[in-house]
């Protein structure tokens, strides 16, 4: 007899493993994959509450031994509310990828992820 999985429990799991193990303010993130071999590469996602004070989004991925970000302007409430980076060819690590939302008072929102890369 073999066993089947069925694509709710699929669609479940995939959800549970790429949502944020924190965040905060006007940003909600995700980070797909967060487990995967190296070299790899790795999306992370944010959802921006749109809002007049919003000016810029960081997204970094950083380990012990690496790093990299980009950085986009936002034009307030009129910017688009998901912003995507693909960060490619990471090398084998323990990362900590995270987006930074900065509004025009500093930063009003933040999230953050962890990808192990083998």
């Amino acid at each position: 007899m073999r066993a089947r999985i069925g694509p709710a429990f699929c669609v479940f799991a995939i959800v549970a493993v790429g949502w944020p193990v924190s965040g905060g303010g006007n940003v909600t993130g995700r980070v797909l994959p967060t487990t995967a071999m190296a070299p790899a590469d790795v999306v992370v996602e944010a959802v921006i509450e749109p809002n007049a004070t919003n000016r810029s989004v960081v997204f970094a991925i950083e380990s012990s031994e690496f790093y990299t970000s980009s950085t986009f302007t936002l034009d307030g409430e009129h910017a688009a509310r998901t912003t995507r980076v693909k960060f490619r060819g990471l090398p084998a690590g323990s990362y900590k990828a995270t987006v930074t939302l900065f509004g025009s008072s500093g930063a009003s929102g933040y999230y953050e992820c962890t990808v192990e890369i083998a």
